[in-house]
């Protein structure tokens, strides 16, 4: 109502010239219609330069986000000649913004890429649902990027289709993969090359991956170890320790431990072991490096063999007889228990050693430790304590002392009479050669409990028994005391 009062009420207040009122009124009348709609019309006017004006306004501001949208923008003709570019698609392609570029759209495509274009394009015009892609384009100066193109298809004026095409530059993204896929390799060789064995190890103590090494190690191959419970290569008694392992691991405690596994052909080997926890897509493993210590373990026995036993007859060494017979001391003053020390020293050694030669020497006293070991139980120890002298301990006798010199004197008659026996040698190095010869043994024994004495000075004692059974004419028993 107030569109058509506002001309009425303007018209109204037009001036009427004044020759106007001699005319008819049906004349009058008519006039004021049409000034009317003259007014109307002016009005109309005005509004539609309003809105003229608010459209450019708006199809300027649209021009700009299209021109410099950080995407670019192509409108391609269905045999992919380029129709128009926006700014940013014209720097990436280095074609200039005028209209129509008529180039076409596929030779800016990389050679190599061309299969991924055309299937895309070849679906868009058959299905007519958007495609993506991600290929490489050609910059007119030669140099290649990645771009992801997004396509449509639309209808032009004339129902011809036309494709809209987005481009948005991927190259850092691509980088960045490419980065990460070498870094991945240099791992996977790292992994695949490294000497010690790799594992992943599933929370149910299952193998997810291993390395070569770890295979190697264990006479399987990487497949054949996948997803093999860690169960088939722990022994018995590390089994017992394994479920406690896992929990600290898996709480997050790094730790580092000897085990033993079960190689495929049922021998035992021993393995160092550094396991911590890691998160994989939200899942807990546990990676584990593992080192075959075999290598290691016969060098510490060998270095504890040198340490304390004798290289000629494998008996302990004078180190190891102190060690064993402090121990000794200590457990007959807690249980009460007597104990026994027999120093053994061969007669006539020397001669034989010096007619013979050292080669035969050594091929005796290797016999007379062998014998003397046949003699006592496993708990005790044998020593060899110097050149042609033998030391015996013997611990856990019996409680009352009367007892335990009957014990020990049947133990030292027993090596007295073995080592009384002939020698029957072989020299090797005289075309395997049998000599025989005798050599009999002097044995001082000592008795102890509970004694306010040194090591040192019941090797004393005993030693001095043993002179006073050379003293006795050889081949015979002393007791201190």
């Amino acid at each position: 109502m107030r569109a058509v009062a506002q001309p009425i009420a303007m018209a109204r207040q037009t001036r009427v010239d004044p020759s106007e009122q001699f005319l008819p009124e049906a004349a009058r009348r008519t006039l004021f219609e049409l000034r009317l709609y003259q007014l109307e019309l002016e009005m109309q006017n005005v509004e539609l330069r309003r809105v003229q004006a608010e459209l450019d306004v708006e199809r300027a501001r649209y021009f700009d986000l299209y021109d410099l949208a950080p995407v670019g923008y192509c409108t391609v003709s269905e045999k992919g000649l380029i129709l128009e570019v926006n700014l940013t698609a014209a720097a990436m392609l280095g074609v200039p913004r005028s209209l129509p570029i008529s180039q076409s759209f596929p030779r800016f495509v990389w050679p190599a890429d061309q299969g991924i274009y055309f299937r895309s394009h070849k679906q868009l015009l058959e299905t007519g649902q958007a495609q993506a892609c991600e290929l490489q384009l050609v910059h007119k100066d030669g140099h290649r990027f990645w771009v992801r193109l997004r396509s449509s298809v639309t209808l032009s004026d004339d129902a011809a289709p036309v494709l809209r095409i987005v481009l948005s530059d991927i190259s850092r993204q691509k980088q960045a993969e490419m980065e990460l896929r070498a870094n991945e390799e240099q791992l996977r060789n790292l992994f695949d090359r490294a000497s010690d064995g790799i594992t992943i190890l599933s929370n149910k103590g299952r193998l997810v991956s291993v390395n070569a090494s770890f295979a190697r190690m264990h006479g399987y191959t990487p497949e054949e170890m996948r997803n093999m419970s860690l169960n088939a290569l722990d022994t018995p008694e590390v089994q017992r320790q394994v479920s406690e392992r896992m929990r600290r691991i898996l709480s997050g405690e790094p730790l580092t431990f000897e085990t033993e596994h079960f190689h495929r052909d049922g021998h035992v080997f021993p393995l160092e072991v550094s396991a911590s926890l890691i998160m994989t897509k939200g899942e807990a493993l546990i990676q584990a490096f593992h080192r075959d210590i075999s290598e290691r373990r016969r060098t510490e026995e060998l270095v504890r063999q040198l340490a304390y036993y004798d290289p000629l007859t494998k008996l302990a060494n004078r180190m190891l007889l102190k060690d064993r017979l402090t121990q000794a001391m200590l457990a007959s003053k807690r249980s009460g228990h007597y104990g026994a020390l027999l120093f053994i020293d061969l007669d006539h050694f020397k001669p034989v050693n010096d007619r013979h030669g050292h080669s035969l020497g050594d091929l005796l006293l290797v016999e007379a430790a062998r014998r003397i070991r046949h003699c006592i139980r496993q708990s005790d120890t044998a020593a060899r304590f110097g050149g042609d002298e033998f030391v015996v301990l013997l611990d856990d006798l019996a409680h009352h002392e009367i007892q335990s010199r009957d014990q020990v004197e049947q133990v030292a008659e027993k090596i007295r009479s073995l080592l009384a026996e002939p020698y029957l040698l072989t020299m090797v190095t005289r075309g395997a050669q049998e000599l025989e010869c005798n050599c009999t043994a002097s044995i001082g024994v000592v008795v102890f409990l509970n004694l306010d004495s040194t090591e040192e000075e019941i090797l004393e004692w005993a030693d001095a028994a043993m002179y006073r059974a050379k003293g006795a004419g050889r081949n015979v028993i002393r007791f201190h005391k």
